[in-house]
């Protein structure tokens, strides 16, 4: 959890205004607000991790949800920097 934090403070800091979200070998490029572009694997990685201190087996699918929103994070940054 505390990685998706941290991630999404930097991202809010560096992003553009405009955050590219999609990219297609096109050219042309799918393009979402910050907010609404921070906001998602946010909920992803909070959301994970809250279920997995929450979850009482073993089950490590929230972890992975988790590192889902992490991922998300690491590819929008080095996409729009």
């Amino acid at each position: 959890m505390a990685a998706t934090v941290v991630l999404a403070v930097v991202s809010y800091l560096l992003l553009p205004e405009t955050v590219v979200t999609q990219i297609s070998s096109g050219g042309s490029s799918t393009t979402m607000p910050k907010i609404m572009a921070l906001l998602i694997p946010s909920i992803i990685g909070i959301g994970g991790s809250a279920f997995c201190l929450l979850q009482k087996g073993d089950s490590k699918k929230p972890l992975v949800i988790s590192a889902v929103g992490v991922c998300v994070f690491a590819i929008m940054l080095f996409v729009n920097l």
